[in-house]
């Protein structure tokens, strides 16, 4: 809009640069818009797909980069407080773009080439009411109610869960009935039944009507690698995870009882297709609150080739 008028543009004629600026908290509403200027812009490259919607009724998107039939995952922000990992697919998903549109190489990747051959599959905001309560936003979910979810806080810097209390990582049917009951709260709360929220469905959906090479799910405190054993073919799956390891510097825990994280995302997948999925968590231990942002720097550097 300018001089009282409009102007209408194809997106599809301009290119950018840093659409995203990682050391500021992303927005839901922000990340929408900039999901939708992406894929208006490279139509030929990217599709956007509403995959379910949160219970605040939230679109919940993917957005598939790249021409090739192979297919990897990535997800990010299962849990609230932990919204810097959007701004790690979101870069990702940036930085790709300009590379495969501008025929470069990163880090001695052929992006262009690569892009033809796999195509990666990005949900950047698992959990975008927990996101917009953690980052101070606007609810239409009953105040007292999250207070009283939250221990009587009204601080909810540290909240993990959906709006209605539960932890979407822990709603998957694998071990589920092992975990111990709570109530709705700001953390660990696996809910009434397996899938009871939605979009633990919406993911459970798109993972088992894809068909995944890998999946990477992102988490942010830690700087560790989680992973689960597959049925068959253990040694691909550790070597993959190990590479993982490698780029990013983070170690990896060993695959224990201990240290599975029952009912996530990464253990149905495994459990399901049989093939690499690891969590990865992206900074110094935090404890029970969002990663400063002064982190931002360190992260990207460790994890922009990890897609």
């Amino acid at each position: 809009d300018y001089l009282n008028s409009a102007a209408h543009i194809k997106l599809s004629d301009f290119h950018y640069r840093d659409l995203l600026n990682g050391t500021k908290k992303l927005t839901y509403g922000e990340m929408e818009y900039k999901l939708q200027v992406i894929a208006a812009m490279y139509p030929s490259v990217t599709k956007l797909s509403e995959i379910g919607q949160s219970v605040e009724g939230r679109n919940l998107y993917a957005l598939t980069l790249g021409t090739g039939k192979k297919q990897i995952l990535l997800d990010a922000a299962f849990h609230g407080r932990e919204h810097m990992t959007t701004n790690v697919l979101m870069e990702m998903i940036d930085t790709y773009v300009l590379h495969y549109v501008n025929g470069t190489k990163m880090n001695g990747y052929d992006v262009n080439k690569l892009l033809q051959k796999v195509s990666i599959v990005f949900v950047p905001m698992v959990n975008p009411d927990g996101v917009t309560l953690a980052q101070g936003g606007k609810m239409k979910t009953n105040r007292a109610k999250l207070i009283a979810m939250n221990s009587g806080s009204d601080n909810f810097d540290r909240w993990k869960a959906n709006a209605n209390g539960v932890d979407l990582n822990r709603q998957f049917d694998v071990n589920w009935h092992l975990i111990k009951s709570t109530k709705p709260s700001f953390k660990g709360y696996k809910g009434t039944a397996v899938y009871t929220e939605p979009e633990a469905v919406a993911m459970k959906r798109l993972i088992d009507k894809g068909d995944y090479l890998a999946y990477v799910s992102y988490h942010s405190s830690g700087q560790i690698i989680y992973w689960s054993q597959a049925k068959t073919q253990f040694a691909r799956t550790k070597k993959l995870v190990k590479g993982v390891s490698n780029i990013t510097g983070y170690k990896i825990m060993p695959v224990t009882k201990s240290y599975e994280p029952f009912a996530a995302s990464e253990d149905y997948f495994t459990k399901t297709k049989d093939r690499p999925a690891m969590t990865v968590e992206i900074a110094p231990f935090a404890g029970e609150a969002s990663v400063p942002l002064k982190q931002w720097q360190n992260v990207w550097k460790r994890n922009a080739t990890v897609g």
